[in-house]
């Protein structure tokens, strides 16, 4: 859960609930209305959807184009639809990756939308780990600038019809995330093959490809009718799979449509389900506990998202050449003395047979469950036969790893 506060003075107005399921946040720029989901629980971090609006519209209208509120109410999830900042010509306009909006490259609405998001998790329970930005149009560029710059924050950004930096050296995030491009092969505006002001929609999910390490062959998902205003399953899916750990690309082609498409229901579902199922990858948090060996203390490492059916990999290094080793797994922690140190989780699962390298070290392989609540916990620790040691055995630190 968020619990950080912008040094800016961030308003809330605490008027009561302008009616069941809304609140109103003011991070400078005057009230922003959250609908709150009927499942939400005060104590229960839910996600939370920021939708951004194209040039010279409105949160309202852009709203009324996507209509994502009832969808995020059925899926639990915290939803805004924020204005940008009026431009020389009185048009409504985010400061974007390149676009767009006459006299704004100075507005910092980078700043303005971590605020908000700061401003509504000091008043309801957020999930850090579910935090998503969707744009159409001059409001996918912002989001793909937030994903640029905010990589820290967010989990992940939607974008419809809007793209990034013309130059990618100008995109450098601190972090992987996940990124989901949807574009019409007709759109008139921003245009799918791209121009001299901006990057088509496949240089975009390319240049995200390379700073997410994914592979560069993408799989191909079925087509789908996402757009209502084009007959049959128009819209093809390509995802770049295998990247680093809290990233991903996607590509929707929705082809034959224009630059607003009439968006049907499977598509808000669908969208929906992506956010979903990206959210920010799982913790994983050393607990310590090392009894040293022959060879120092062992060192046990994990990575992965911790996403169900996603690939996990432990890796122990530091501990005795060609010696047996056992991984120790618990649902709980224990933290009690054995052979000298600390058994760190309790041992419901053991997994023998084992044996670590010439130089010590040990990678196991595994895929984390599915259907694990957010918040699950699993303990892991490595113990080494090592006659060397003060009892005959060295134990890695202790792990604990976290589902998002």
């Amino acid at each position: 859960m968020l619990a950080r506060w912008t040094p800016m003075l961030v308003v809330v107005l605490l008027t009561g609930l302008a009616h069941a399921g809304q609140i109103s946040v003011d991070a400078g720029r005057g009230p922003v209305t959250i609908y709150v989901p009927a499942s939400y629980t005060p104590g229960t971090p839910a996600p939370l959807l920021v939708l951004l609006h194209g040039y010279t519209a409105t949160g309202a209208q852009v709203e009324a184009f996507v209509q994502m509120q009832p969808v995020t109410e059925q899926y639990g999830f915290l939803y805004c639809h924020p204005n940008g900042t009026k431009d020389n010509f009185n048009n409504w306009a985010w400061n974007g990756a390149g676009c767009c909006g006459a006299g704004i490259a100075g507005i910092d609405d980078v700043a303005y939308l971590r605020d908000l998001i700061f401003a509504i998790a000091g008043q309801l329970d957020v999930d850090d780990k579910r935090i998503f930005l969707m744009g159409h149009s001059n409001g996918g560029f912002m989001s793909h600038r937030m994903a640029c710059e905010s990589t820290d924050l967010i989990a992940g950004i939607a974008s419809l019809a809007g793209v990034n930096w013309k130059n990618p050296a100008t995109c450098t995030p601190s972090e992987t995330i996940h990124v989901l491009q949807m574009h019409g092969t007709s759109d008139g505006v921003i245009p799918f093959n791209g121009n001299g002001n901006w990057p088509g929609a496949q240089q975009t999910v390319d240049d995200w490809r390379a700073r997410n390490g994914c592979d560069a062959t993408a799989e191909v998902l079925p087509a789908f009718d996402a757009d209502a205003s084009v007959s049959g399953s128009e819209t093809t899916v390509e995802r770049w799979a295998d990247c680093d750990v809290g990233g991903s690309v996607e590509l929707w082609t929705m082809v034959g449509s224009g630059h607003i498409p009439n968006v049907t229901a499977a598509w808000r579902t669908q969208v929906m389900d992506w956010f979903v199922d990206h959210p920010k990858p799982g913790d994983w948090v050393d607990l310590g506990g090392a009894l040293a060996g022959a060879s120092g203390e062992p060192s046990l490492s994990g990575v992965g998202a911790l996403l169900g059916n996603d690939p996990m990999a432990l890796t122990l290094s530091g501990a005795l050449g060609s010696a047996p080793v056992a991984y120790v797994l618990g649902f709980t922690q224990l933290g009690a003395p054995f052979k000298g140190g600390t058994m760190v989780p309790f041992p419901d699962v053991i997994l023998y047979g084992l044996v670590t390298d010439a130089v010590g070290g040990n990678s196991l392989q595994a895929t984390w469950p599915p259907g694990l609540p957010s918040g699950f916990e699993l303990y892991l620790q490595a113990w080494i036969t090592d006659a060397a040691a003060a009892v005959g055995f060295a134990a890695s630190n202790g792990l604990v790893a976290t589902t998002p």
